[in-house]
């Protein structure tokens, strides 16, 4: 939004990646020269050398978009905070605007498995006197923020609601000063909406009438393949899952779904392998190492699932089915690489 309404220099810094760590640095849309990325991180490791650092991966990539969006005079920097929040890399700055999605379970290894805890790590973003946008929440993670707000003195700006009428072929937001078409996923909108209203209290201007493509990689991303439908979303948590699913539904109404999905250890694959079964004609997992394969395969065993142990250098989809690669944007990632 910012980039097409402002006509100003936008960095954006994300994680993790799909396929190169270059997508995790861009401005105005453009990933950062992979030359470029390898010296900028040669000169974080020779800093933090110099003066006996221990700087993790995620830390070196933060300073070298820092250093990157420093040395290209952008005017706008969007951060999308790591792992937690509160000690996160990205954390060292003063922003001008914070937002907070949809807290659920995740990286539970680290940040634990009590959701307060959690979001208590989450709200670490939040400073005193900068404003903010937070997402509909778990009611107990509200009422966490109703007084985790007042105890901090917090500065919240509560969002503008968007009216949502369904279309044939996308919805249509709409506001006071605003009508909006949205093509894509209804779970985008959600975000569309975090991300609209919060760059109106930017004092970014907007057509009175426009048009809103979700457009993200790995995020309910279709493509056709050989005569099939591969959809790719990084769903890695309960409350994404049953986005997904509610999103399946909608677009591809009764039929079933070939999940091809894996997950790594800390990942909460039982309570998203429910979820998603419903609509499951088969799980296809990835004998992939690095993920929990084979506790999966248990778990699905015990439950009595259909599943399937397969090759990602030897996969083949079938004419006319459907299959959703999804648990982990790293996998998103392995398939493309073989697609390729």
């Amino acid at each position: 939004l910012m980039n097409v309404y402002t006509h100003k220099k936008i960095g954006l810094f994300t994680s993790p990646h799909i396929l190169s760590p270059v997508e995790r640095i861009q401005i105005n849309f453009n990933p950062i020269p992979e030359s470029i990325l390898n010296k900028n991180i040669e000169i974080i490791q020779s800093i933090s050398k110099k003066y006996h650092l221990k700087i993790t991966y995620f830390e070196t990539l933060t300073c070298a978009a820092f250093y990157y969006f420093s040395e290209n005079n952008v005017d706008w920097v969007i951060l999308e905070t790591g792992l937690g929040g509160r000690l996160d890399a990205t954390n060292v700055v003063i922003p001008e605007l914070c937002l907070i999605t949809r807290i659920d379970y995740d990286h539970t290894h680290i940040l634990g498995k009590n959701i307060l805890k959690i979001a208590y790590e989450k709200f670490g973003i939040l400073k005193k006197g900068i404003p903010y946008f937070i997402s509909k929440q778990k009611f107990i993670v509200g009422l966490y923020h109703f007084f985790y707000s007042r105890i901090k003195k917090l500065f919240h700006k509560k969002k503008n609601k968007l009216k949502i009428e369904i279309k044939n072929n996308h919805y249509q937001l709409a506001c006071k000063e605003h009508q909006i078409k949205f093509f894509g996923p209804s779970y985008g909108i959600e975000n569309f909406s975090l991300a609209f209203n919060a760059a109106k209290i930017l004092k970014i201007k907007f057509p009175s009438k426009f048009e809103f493509y979700h457009d993200l990689s790995g995020r309910f991303e279709i493509i056709n393949k050989d005569n099939s439908t591969l959809i790719f979303d990084g769903a890695h948590n309960p409350i994404a899952a049953k986005a997904l699913k509610k999103e399946i539904k909608i677009q591809f109404s009764q039929k079933k779904i070939n999940f091809i999905f894996c997950t790594y250890a800390d990942k909460d694959f039982k309570k998203i392998a429910q979820i998603l079964n419903p609509v499951c004609k088969k799980w296809m997992i990835p004998n992939i190492q690095q993920f929990a394969f084979q506790e999966i395969i248990n778990y699905l065993k015990k439950k009595n699932y259909p599943y399937q142990l397969i090759d990602l250098d030897e996969i083949e989809f079938s004419t006319d089915e459907i299959y959703c690669v999804t648990g982990s944007i790293h996998l998103i990632g392995e398939v493309k690489k073989k697609l390729q």
